[in-house]
């Protein structure tokens, strides 16, 4: 398969397949806003404060390839809600199940933790009717590299919908 020249030295180095059009594959945080129903805890129907819902953390499991075309499906379900008390909000987790349309098989599992700091109490002090929740994730700190922010900003603006393409160095498309 072709790649451009700079493709392994310099350049953009082993993250070309995550940019260049040519061989890309799906980078797996894509995951997380593939088939995403959107905000739903702003429905009055589900009577969450959500002008006080904070995104607590997200974990993400590949039980097989994410693939960089084709279509998938979702399945949302609340999973767990932990009740930390009058005044002290409450844990809402909820885990997407993306699965690939021509298949079925799951590609990627994902849990996100809210924190609903203006919905606690529900349970009053009962803690049969909360949930046990998963232990917290630990922090990791990981490098950015150059060629994952111009892939995210061009010209410094994340709302500039211009792309850079990687087989012209930084010169961007429609600049």
């Amino acid at each position: 398969m072709w790649a451009p020249a700079w493709a392994g030295r310099g350049g953009l180095g082993d993250e070309t397949e995550f940019l260049y059009e040519e061989v890309l594959r799906a980078l797996p945080t894509q995951a997380s806003v593939l088939a995403y129903p959107g905000f739903w805890m702003r429905s009055p129907e589900h009577g969450v404060a959500w002008q006080q819902v904070v995104h607590g953390e997200q974990r993400m499991r590949f039980p097989s390839p994410l693939t960089a075309a084709g279509q998938v499906r979702c399945q949302m379900a609340v999973s767990r809600v932990a009740d930390k008390g009058e005044g002290k909000g409450a844990i809402v987790v909820t885990r997407r199940i993306l699965s690939d349309s021509s298949t079925q098989m799951p590609v990627a599992i994902i849990e996100q933790t809210n924190v609903c700091r203006g919905d606690g109490g529900y349970a009053g002090g009962d803690p049969a009717l909360s949930d046990v929740l998963p232990p917290p994730i630990p922090s990791v700190a990981s490098p950015v590299r150059a060629a994952q922010l111009r892939s995210h900003h061009v010209h410094g603006r994340s709302h500039d919908h211009r792309r850079c393409r990687a087989d012209c160095g930084t010169r961007c498309v429609g600049a």
